[in-house]
């Protein structure tokens, strides 16, 4: 086999394996530029701090699954941990709780249970808030992207008429590229 026809081969097969991911990085990474991250049904529960603010995650995580229990809500699962300043209990790509910082002095503690919607959940994978397997999954769209590039260059610079229009074309591209880094810090 050529390394004309291995290049055709390995660009065709990775560009139509990898359209759907393709999907959904570009429409997910448009919409969140344009300020559109999809919605989530949130529903917010408080209940009484009857001793001092909880300090450890085991604290943190009976606080949060005695609310939901009392008000009749079931607990999302997944393991809690820490999120910024908040607790989280559950994946963020599913239904999941958040106890809102309990600062000393305060009376009540909240709980907020979210629902993403599907867009909300595409969006979160897009940023690599989900699960192992859409992260490298994501990692080898990456490395296929790479190749499919790699190997469209090879097949249009084994054209001699081609190379120094690539030659143009990469380099204005360079220069956009920087330009608008520029601009934009």
């Amino acid at each position: 086999m050529s390394l004309a026809k291995f290049c055709r081969t390995i660009h065709a097969y990775l560009s139509i394996f990898f359209l759907p991911m393709a999907l959904i990085y570009t429409i997910t990474g448009i919409c969140y530029i344009c300020g559109y991250t999809g919605k989530s049904e949130s529903v917010r529960y408080t209940a009484a701090i009857e001793a001092s603010p909880p300090a450890s995650s085991a604290a943190k995580d009976a606080l949060v699954k005695k609310i939901l229990s009392a008000n009749g809500i079931a607990c999302p699962s997944g393991e809690g941990r820490k999120l910024r300043n908040q607790y989280v209990l559950g994946r963020l790509t599913s239904r999941h709780a958040v106890l809102e910082p309990i600062r000393d002095g305060m009376k009540e503690a909240k709980v907020v249970v979210n629902t993403p919607d599907l867009f909300s959940r595409l969006v979160l994978l897009h940023k690599a808030k989900g699960g192992a397997p859409f992260n490298v999954f994501g990692i080898a769209f990456g490395v296929a992207l790479l190749l499919i590039y790699v190997s469209g260059i090879f097949l249009f610079w084994a054209s001699p008429k081609m190379r120094m229009k690539l030659t143009l074309c990469f380099a204005g591209g360079l220069v956009i590229t920087v330009l608008v880094i520029l601009a934009s810090l």
